[in-house]
C-alpha cells in the first residue's frame, strides 16, 4: 500500500544517494555527488577519485548513521497500482 511505502521511505535515503553510495556509474557527466553535494566529476576518472576521497567516505558514514535501518543496498520502491479482483 502507499502508506507502507511512505513509511518505509523515511528509513531509506533517496535513490540518487543510494546510487552514489554504491558507486554506481552516473548516467550523465558532469556529475554532482548527491551525498557530498560536490560537483566536479567530469568523467569516470574524476568519479572514481571522488568515490575514494576521505570526504566522500566520511559523508557515506554519515548517511549510514542518518539511516541506521538501511542495509546499504540500493532499494527501489515502486508504488503499485491497486488491483481489484
Amino acid at each position: 500500500s502507499n502508506m507502507y511505502l511512505d513509511k518505509l521511505s523515511r528509513f531509506l535515503p533517496l535513490l540518487c544517494q543510494m546510487n552514489d553510495y554504491a558507486a554506481i556509474t552516473p548516467k550523465v557527466f558532469p556529475h554532482t555527488c548527491s551525498i557530498c553535494n560536490t560537483e566536479g566529476s567530469h568523467n569516470m576518472t574524476d568519479w572514481f577519485s571522488h568515490q575514494m576521497s576521505s570526504f566522500h567516505l566520511e559523508r557515506c558514514k554519515g548517511l549510514r548513521q542518518q539511516y541506521p535501518l538501511w542495509d546499504g543496498q540500493v532499494r527501489i520502491l515502486r508504488r503499485s497500482r491497486s488491483r481489484s479482483r
